[in-house]
């Protein structure tokens, strides 16, 4: 159900690939405004979902690479590898960026998907690109932004895979 403990390579691709946060020059990412919102939020993350940190990640022209880490002291960790695409979900918004209120959905919500827990990958990227959405309409009401409707993640296996990503996304 990918509430599990583990560490999660997730990418996050802008609809029809439109370069909308910034621009590379001289092997160096220039955030534009609306890559700098995909950046706050990205890191904000934590702030609404307990047992989540966050590893390497970039923001990239048309798409985001991040390391999404659940750690819960009562879960296992994973020991299998399954490669999937999950579905940008519908969920509650808390508009207020404090530390104090965390966003907070049902346990189980009911999607086309099948069912969403709070705390799964679906629900904390599905918050994710709903809030980064939100936010670009309302001050850049002009441009069509859009995410596409899935977005891609990785189960990471171990140590070694780990590296392999972080050093993979440094470099990107």
């Amino acid at each position: 159900d990918y509430t599990l403990n583990g560490a999660y390579f997730i990418t996050i691709c802008v609809q029809d690939k439109k370069y909308f946060f910034g621009k590379v020059e001289n092997f160096k990412m220039i955030l534009s405004p609306i890559g700098k919102i995909a950046v706050k939020f990205w890191q904000e993350i934590p702030q609404h979902f307990e047992n989540v940190k966050l590893d390497e990640f970039i923001v990239m022209p048309n798409h985001i690479h991040g390391i999404i880490i659940l750690e819960d002291p009562n879960q296992s960790a994973f020991k299998d590898c399954v490669i999937v695409g999950t579905g940008h979900c519908p969920v509650h918004q808390n508009h207020q960026n404090t530390r104090t209120r965390q966003c907070r959905v049902p346990t189980v919500q009911k999607t086309d998907f099948g069912p969403l827990k709070h705390g799964s990958i679906s629900t904390i990227i599905g918050s994710y690109k709903s809030k980064v959405s939100k936010i670009i309409h309302q001050e850049y009401p002009q441009i069509n932004f859009s995410w596409q409707s899935r977005f891609n993640d990785r189960i990471i296996r171990d140590e070694q895979e780990l590296y392999n990503i972080q050093n993979y996304i440094y470099s990107n």
